[in-house]
């Protein structure tokens, strides 16, 4: 017969767990846990990639449109208007002056006023109003510059100056000048950030072919990415350029 303390040891016995029973549920833990975390991380990059593609199409919507607007800008009117004459814009000056090639942010030119490369500029003449008389009459020049730079932040600046009414006939003004030598500096703002590459081209082979503009934006960390297109049709010459930086060089 079976004593009662050899009735206990065998009762303590079958109630106790192994130690394979303990590292069995311990790694079916390890796994449960392993796919919560699995799936809160997808789930969580999952949203942050929604939230960067939904903020970078904005953004470039927002560049792509400021191109077009401003490309447009450059070629209305095609001549400023004054008492007894016509000037027309014919210098280089007023041209659409555009970095000829694919630039990637990794290879801008730090070029100190734009801290980047700029890949396309272009000049607003606004036109004269009738019945000017001297020399204090003004007519005013929009500089309009895009640029990118190794941050990859595309930046928009514009700044103005004014021009005597009786010089605008002999204007002679052969590239842009820049912002540091002009009274009124204008504004500068980002339009995109994330910015890998911009390609522009020239669209047809005559002198005043629209301008195509290819931003693509790329996710850090990521292969995910985003481009947009802008085209532009100017009423004036469009000049490429194979150098970057500063175009007027």
């Amino acid at each position: 017969m079976i004593s009662k303390k050899q009735s206990e040891l065998i009762a303590n016995k079958k109630s106790a767990f192994t130690l394979m029973e303990i590292i069995i549920a311990a790694g079916v833990l390890a796994i449960f846990i392993g796919g919560l975390m699995s799936l809160f991380s997808g789930g969580s990059s999952m949203t942050n990639k929604n939230l960067w593609l939904s903020t970078v199409t904005n953004q470039l919507k927002l560049a792509c449109r400021q191109i077009t607007t401003s490309v447009k800008a450059s070629g209305y009117p095609t001549c400023m208007r004054y008492p007894n004459s016509i000037t027309e814009r014919k210098t280089d000056i007023f041209g659409v002056h555009f970095y000829d090639n694919l630039l990637m942010a990794t290879q801008t030119a730090e070029v100190s006023e734009y801290n980047g490369s700029i890949f396309l500029a272009l000049t607003e003449a606004k036109p004269a109003k009738l019945g000017f008389t001297d020399s204090r009459d003004k007519a005013e020049l929009n500089y309009h510059i895009f640029a990118l730079n190794k941050q990859g932040m595309l930046t928009y600046s514009k700044y103005s100056e004014e021009v005597a009414g009786t010089s605008v006939q002999s204007l002679s003004v052969s590239s842009i000048p820049s912002s540091d030598s002009l009274k009124n500096p204008g504004m500068r703002a980002v339009l995109a950030r994330d910015v890998e590459s911009v390609e522009c081209q020239k669209l047809g082979t005559g002198d005043k072919s629209p301008v195509s503009v290819r931003i693509t934006c790329k996710m850090p960390r990521s292969n995910t990415s985003r481009s947009e297109v802008a085209v532009g049709t100017p009423n004036v010459s469009v000049q490429p350029h194979d150098n970057l930086g500063d175009m007027n060089k």
